[in-house]
């Protein structure tokens, strides 16, 4: 078995020098020699960037006449890479010692002069299929389309038309469901840590699936294909989830990279914070990767956080980077992020679990409140993993909701675009129904308000979080059609559907006459949902209650937009009302008993749980409705106090 050799130096690397294979015989062990050699040094070589997959060191090559297990993946893009002579590369499952934590710690803080000397970066995405060789064919000709004035471009229309029949064929054999670009962008190599920086601080970018290479730059531009797409509505709800997550935030990285080096002026580092909400996208096999996978990026914009230390427990490693992003711009919005599952028992509340992509934050930048008015980030980092606000008890949760529409569901459970073509998402629709018709219900239980508002009123806003309807949404500014007559309309539709009587008695003269309403292309389709057979037969009608709604929320443009909006903005939430009667929403681990604050410096209600021996855990954000626009914020911030969260 191969041992390595410790480098001598500190800014070393090791190089591989593959081996050829003279007559591309496939059969041919793999084999290689490894070479120390100074970072900055002349010699040239390829970076290549792949995912592990959690896959186990099983392959074996030889490695200076020894055996060195590598990687399937590793294994399946060095067989590809080989060829009719020596090939100089940089791999990290065969450049470093992936068994010495000391090596590993001290090669990640190199990563980033790795892969800007590199003379090109090799992006290993996987073998390819027939649909991948087609899609990325597809890329090439998109991009030598000029995309000035598309409408009237005649080459670029049947291109789209070509690709649209390589869809439907694609879909009718069952390889590409959502159309052959997913066998390109549904990868694994497009959710791993690691490639964000590997793409950003390259010099040169290749595409490569199994034999078939296209330049990174036309695969980017695969994105303004996508786009197009999306404007002549010819992408499915499935193809916008897949394509959004898949380079969405290896372009942001690398966007800002470029911003840097373009501008002649020294700019401000940007906000860690948000930087580590735009990563937690991406995954990785262990979990102190999500912070030292993009370390040499971070360097790169000058944020400097710990050099990396594998021997530190990951409690460590991201409370350093919380404390980081508190201190870098004295804000505390790091901790919208805190609310998820939290795998690690040791991990302070008020530190994110930053390798959990799943996690309770409703605002980007919720800009649009101002619960502690204008005042200023007041905290104290008191080591030991303790962080003390200044804020101020406003209430507590005196119910909660038990159903939680799940995120995954949410995102599965595409209403717009299914009902009528797939009758089997009302299995999924079922868990829905039963969430708006239980707080419908506990709304219900309220006689008055403490605003004055009456209860429905605040139902309907608070269950969108007020971000539809106010005069600084940015749906309100894009849409004048959704005025504040349109959302009370779309929302009196929504609840009376969501609150039909339990029996579910519906006459056939209502059903035909909500049925009428849907435009007529999709009666036909809506018909079928009434029907156990799916045939046009109206006298077949289902007593399914959950179908009944279902058609009643399609109804018209307004319901179901309110619906839309109820399903994006409540995913994850708990629904809850406080012991002063007001209503909110929560992140699902809340309970009742939870405190609700007000902190110092954020837009915010915050949930704080105290423990029984005195300390306090920040659950995360809520929406309290009345409480969003300072009313309860003291005129006098002597009547704040300290609070100390573990």
């Amino acid at each position: 078995m191969y041992k390595y050799k410790p480098l001598k130096e500190p800014r070393s690397i090791r190089l591989l020098n593959l081996a050829p294979s003279p007559h591309n015989n496939p059969g041919l062990p793999l084999s290689c020699e490894l070479t120390e050699v100074a970072i900055g040094s002349k010699i040239k070589y390829e970076a290549l960037s792949y995912s592990w997959d959690a896959q186990k060191l099983e392959f074996p090559i030889q490695c200076e006449g020894k055996e060195l297990l590598i990687t399937a993946n590793c294994k399946a893009a060095l067989l590809h890479l080989r060829s009719r002579s020596n090939r100089m590369l940089w791999i990290d499952a065969i450049c470093i010692d992936q068994i010495s934590e000391e090596e590993r710690s001290t090669q990640v803080p190199l990563m980033g002069d790795v892969y800007s000397n590199a003379s090109k970066v090799i992006i290993w995405i996987g073998e390819s299929t027939p649909d991948s060789e087609l899609a990325i064919r597809f890329l090439k000709d998109f991009f030598r389309i000029s995309f000035k004035n598309f409408f009237r471009n005649f080459a670029f229309n049947r291109k789209l038309k070509q690709l649209e029949k390589a869809d439907a064929k694609a879909a009718k054999a069952g390889t590409s469901p959502t159309g052959i670009l997913e066998s390109v962008f549904d990868r694994s190599w497009f959710q791993r840590m690691w490639t964000i920086q590997e793409v950003a601080l390259a010099r040169r970018k290749v595409v490569m699936c199994g034999s078939t290479t296209i330049e990174w730059d036309d695969l980017y531009l695969g994105l303004d294909t996508i786009s197009l797409r999306k404007a002549l509505g010819k992408l499915s709800a499935k193809e916008e989830q897949t394509f959004d997550s898949s380079l969405a935030c290896h372009i942001s990285f690398e966007s800002l990279l470029r911003q840097r080096r373009n501008t002649e002026s020294k700019l401000d580092p940007p906000d860690l914070s948000t930087l580590l909400y735009d990563a937690r996208r991406q995954e990785a096999t262990n979990p102190k990767d999500v912070i030292y996978g993009i370390y040499s990026l971070l360097l790169a914009v000058d944020i400097h956080l710990p050099t990396p230390d594998y021997s530190k427990s990951v409690e460590r490693i991201y409370t350093e980077a919380a404390e980081k992003a508190l201190l870098q711009h004295h804000s505390l919005e790091l901790l919208y992020q805190v609310a998820s599952s939290r795998k690690f028992p040791n991990l302070p509340s008020w530190v994110p679990s930053f390798n959990e992509s799943r996690f309770y934050y409703p605002y980007r930048k919720p800009t649009q409140f101002a619960c502690s008015k204008s005042s200023t980030p007041t905290f104290e980092l008191q080591g030991g993993g303790r962080l003390s606000v200044r804020g101020k008890f406003i209430d507590k949760i005196a119910s909660c909701a038990t159903t939680v529409i799940d995120w995954n569901e949410a995102e599965e459970f595409a209403f717009m675009d299914n009902i009528g073509r797939d009758a089997g998402f009302l299995d999924l629709f079922e868990s829905h129904v039963k969430a708006y018709r239980e707080w419908t219900r506990m709304a219900g239980l309220l006689k008055s308000y403490p605003t004055g508002e009456s209860v429905k009123k605040v139902l309907s806003r608070t269950l969108v979080h007020d971000r539809v309807n106010r005069p600084d949404s940015s749906f309100y500014n894009r849409n004048r059609k959704w005025d504040a007559e349109s959302f009370t309309e779309g929302f009196e539709n929504w609840y009376a559907a969501v609150t039909v009587g339990t029996e579910g008695h519906i006459s056939l003269e209502f059903i035909t006459a909500v049925v009428d309403l849907l435009p007529k292309h999709n009666r036909k389709s809506a018909w079928k949902l009434f029907n156990e057979k799916e045939k046009q037969d109206p006298k077949k009608v289902t007593e399914s209650l959950t179908y009944k709604i279902a058609v009643m929320l399609k109804a018209n443009y307004l319901t179901s937009t309110y619906t839309y909006f109820v399903q994006t903005r409540m995913s994850g939430c708990r629904f809850v009302i406080t012991k002063h009667g007001f209503i909110g929403t929560a992140p699902p681990m809340a309970k009742v008993g939870d405190g609700i604050f007000l902190v110092s410096g954020l837009s915010l209600p915050m949930i704080i749980r105290q423990r029984e021996n005195g300390t306090n855990i920040l659950i995360g954000p809520a929406y309290v409705h009345g409480i969003m626009d300072g009313e309860k914020w003291p005129e006098d911030e002597a009547e704040l106090e300290w609070i100390a969260l573990s």
